[in-house]
């Protein structure tokens, strides 16, 4: 049976930890309830040192084992390491704690990674939906601000598009006028992160820690990830008809309006 690699980066998460799990267990039922390519599931866990009781909500979550027992497994916690940035949270942490999980995926020999940040929440068809597709590397839309519809990816004029980084949705509707209430189910992104689904096709052709070039990752955590799959030639995606709920905090979820339209 093929396999897939589910999990996150995990800090401070108390408060929500228990309803991204439930998230990413529903997606995998749902997969494998509905698919005719079967995925045998391991559950990875980036446990970054949380100094509130993350750890113990995580030790207490059994749902994983209930109904799919030899199939999903417990999870497997990681420590992040003696990398700790002295700007505490930043860009370059992040990257360094992605490398981790990556790494995670590429000992397991998985066939997908579907790597979500523990603040977003899945729709039960998203990992098939994303599967489907066929892509060697596609993502969910995730709101990203409280105060306007900016979403987690941006769309590559040339190499360096980063240089030019910003937080602006004015791009996105240039490209596609009738934005947000039409969009193209599946196109082609520069840069995307927070709920994505990557295939051992594209490991093939990636470093074994794409994250965070000392260059690049201090603009974004995912943007060594996006210059790695340029250099290579493999193509990001993604598919814009999967809700996603970001927990931005613990007043405010955010879903991209495209998805409430």
């Amino acid at each position: 049976m093929s396999g897939i690699v589910i999990g996150g980066i995990v800090r401070n998460r108390e408060w929500c930890v228990k309803r991204w799990l439930d998230s990413l267990y529903d997606s995998y039922k749902y997969y494998r309830d509905n698919s005719n390519n079967p995925l045998s599931a391991t559950v990875v866990i980036v446990e970054d040192h949380s100094t509130d009781f993350t750890i113990l909500e995580i030790t207490d979550y059994d749902r994983i084992q209930d109904g799919v027992a030899g199939t999903v497994l417990p999870a497997v916690y990681k420590e992040s390491g003696p990398y700790v940035s002295s700007r505490g949270y930043s860009f370059e942490h992040l990257a360094y704690l992605r490398n981790i999980l990556y790494q995670e995926f590429v000992a397991n020999d998985a066939d997908y990674l579907f790597s979500v940040d523990s603040d977003i929440l899945v729709a039960e068809d998203c990992l098939l939906k994303l599967i489907e597709t066929g892509k060697e590397i596609v993502a969910a839309p995730v709101r990203n601000s409280a105060n306007e519809n900016v979403l987690n990816f941006l769309l590559r004029n040339d190499h360096y598009f980063y240089r030019t980084y910003t937080r602006n949705i004015d791009t996105l509707a240039r490209i596609m006028p009738d934005y947000p209430r039409k969009m193209p189910t599946l196109f082609e992104v520069g840069l995307t992160g927070a709920c994505i689904l990557i295939s051992k096709a594209a490991h093939t052709l990636l470093p074994d820690r794409p994250y965070g070039a000392d260059d690049t990752a201090h603009v974004a955590e995912d943007v060594g990830f996006a210059d790695a799959c340029y250099t290579a030639g493999v193509k990001q995606w993604i598919r814009s008809d999967i809700k996603t709920i970001h927990l931005y905090d613990q007043n405010t979820e955010l879903v991209p309006v495209h998805i409430k339209a």
